[in-house]
């Protein structure tokens, strides 16, 4: 009896402390509600998916769904604070995006970026070499006037590529139309800043001096260099004999004036018009150069082709009067008009003067490419007026090597098709990876179009057009299906799906997951993405985070050169330094 007794007493204190720490819990429990968030709601299931890592190989991850309406408001500070605190355990130091699979962890608060000045003061100096997080860094530079703390005090005329597809035969085409934009009251030009200040363009030095005031409706930038790296700037003027033409100009030595520049657009450009660095397009073997075919030689081949053209013609009109046989007239004169349907479709393009290859000052090619880019990685594009103008590769001997235009059989359209890569649909810094070989992949546009079609029919249905990565031995870079090609630079492939865009390198591995609203093509191994709360942050090619996800816009790099703003704290630029 005495044992029973105790062993309820014991049960009874047991109880008793239960009740006591119970007591205790629900007292304190409101206000751990209100220093770490709502209580989750009776629809809402709680998981832990924020922790766990995509898989291996894994295409595409799933984020949670969130509400993110009001991402970034700091009108409730509680709110903020919870929304820090949140932050902070679930990315303790949000320094590198390689692991971010929901862009709510990535924090959204500014960090001091040290001046210019003191970076020297440590040893570091100006570069315009492509980003390395070991040696470099961004320096804040202090410019001589006070800027507006606003986006944009004027507008200006921004173009637009308008693609139109085909509904049954032909091929994609493009318009560009443009729009009135905002127009960034800091802007940069291959190491130059532009600033707007509401009636005229201040050209400022990568250190902040003013070096002169033009108006840009008049002097534009080209995005293009001429052979010696200089930046190029134009304006259009009237030619009686070809109309409007762009007139090109480059800075005086001292930057204070326009001057002549002796540039031909037709010959010295790169491939692709954007604010490039230096080095882009330049070759890499000075052994090989291009040379243009003579204007006298040139004119000689045109009239020796037209004389040509003109006694087949004739040739073949002589014969034709012969024939009496009325059907036989009908059935010829048909082909003779399939023959010449199908030359001008597989020689589309207007005659100049041709490319040849020199290498080390003797013709390795011959006269015959009516494009060709400069040699990189032993690799150069080249075309020729044959195959549609099919684009291919020629290595360091003058040897195609990709690039054949093959007819084959198709299984999953059950015919035969013709395959071949073509120029990319525009020459903006949306192209960008195309010509030139990077980290051992190339950017081109492959075409698959329907045999009969071509050749029974002389017409184009095209079954395939898309951006692809090939290798140097023509083998497809395996991108995650579904997945669009927007750019690819710096061995950094930017792909999109569904409007969700992540970047990739050039070894299959996820540097950015696919969670982001955009990403901007990397130049000088940086690349701006944006949140889908309208965040922007500068990361580099290891995924690190160079300027945090705190601004509402991030220049690319321009040749040493970053520019950001934010409402908080208006316009800034920086420099890059290595040490």
């Amino acid at each position: 009896m005495n044992y029973n007794i105790a062993k309820y007493k014991k049960y009874i204190a047991r109880i008793a402390a239960a009740v006591i720490v119970f007591g205790v819990a629900f007292a304190l429990f409101p206000k751990v509600i209100e220093k770490y968030g709502e209580k989750p709601s009776a629809d809402r299931t709680e998981t832990n998916s924020q922790l766990m890592l995509p898989e291996t190989g894994t295409a595409e991850t799933a984020a949670p769904d969130r509400d993110t309406e009001n991402v970034g408001e700091t009108e409730n500070p509680e709110t903020a604070e919870t929304a820090e605190t949140a932050l902070s355990e679930a990315v303790p130091e949000d320094k590198n995006v390689i692991n971010i699979i929901d862009t709510l962890q990535i924090s959204g608060e500014h960090r001091e970026i040290p001046a210019k000045e003191e970076l020297a003061a440590e040893g570091y100096g100006d570069s315009t070499g492509v980003w390395n997080s070991d040696t470099m860094r961004l320096g804040k530079i202090t410019l001589p006037m006070p800027l507006p703390n606003t986006y944009s005090v004027s507008s200006m005329t921004k173009e637009n590529i308008v693609y139109h597809y085909p509904d049954d035969i032909g091929e994609i085409t493009t318009t560009v139309v443009t729009e009135e934009t905002p127009r960034p009251v800091l802007s940069l030009y291959m190491g130059y800043m532009l600033y707007d200040d509401g009636e005229y363009t201040q050209l400022l030095y990568k250190n902040g001096k003013v070096l002169m005031r033009f108006d840009e409706t008049q002097i534009i930038p080209g995005n293009t260099r001429d052979k010696y790296g200089t930046p190029l700037f134009y304006r259009w003027k009237w030619d009686a004999a070809q109309g409007m033409v762009k007139a090109w100009y480059k800075l005086s030595y001292d930057g204070s004036a326009f001057e002549f520049a002796n540039y031909d657009d037709e010959r010295d450009n790169r491939g692709l018009y954007f604010d490039y660095p230096v080095s882009y397009g330049v070759s890499d073997n000075p052994a090989l150069e291009k040379v243009w075919e003579e204007e006298e030689a040139f004119q000689t081949r045109i009239e020796e082709e037209a004389e040509s053209e003109w006694e087949a013609d004739k040739e073949w009109q002589e014969w034709y009067d012969t024939l009496v046989n009325e059907e036989k007239r009908n059935t010829v004169y048909y082909e003779r008009q399939k023959e010449e349907k199908a030359a001008a479709i597989n020689a589309p393009l207007a005659e100049k003067p041709l490319i040849a290859y020199y290498k080390n000052g003797t013709d390795l090619t011959g006269y015959k490419y009516m494009e060709a880019y400069a040699f990189r990685s032993g690799l150069s594009a080249v075309m020729e007026n044959t195959d549609r103008g099919a684009l291919y590769f020629i290595n360091e001997n003058g040897n195609r090597v990709l690039g054949e235009v093959k007819s084959h059989y198709m299984a999953s359209y059950e015919r035969h098709v013709i395959t071949c890569y073509r120029m990319p649909l525009t020459n903006g810094i949306e192209s960008i990876g195309s010509f030139y070989m990077d980290h051992g992949l190339i950017r081109v546009r492959k075409q698959i179009i329907d045999y009969s079609g071509l050749v029974v029919y002389n017409v184009i249905r095209v079954i395939i057009d898309e951006d692809v990565l090939i290798d140097r031995y023509g083998n497809e870079f395996p991108l995650p299906a579904g997945y669009k090609l927007l750019s690819y630079s710096d061995g950094m492939i930017v792909l999109e799906k569904n409007g969700k865009v992540g970047v990739m390198d050039y070894t299959g591995n996820w540097i950015a997951e696919p969670i982001y609203a955009s990403a901007a093509p990397f130049v000088d191994g940086l690349s701006a993405l944006t949140t889908a709360d309208g965040r922007v942050g500068m990361i580099d090619t290891k995924g690190n985070i160079i300027l945090p996800f705190a601004y509402e816009h991030i220049s690319q790099a321009s040749s040493g050169l970053v520019t950001a703003y934010d409402k908080e704290l208006g316009w800034q630029a920086f420099q890059i330094m290595e040490k």
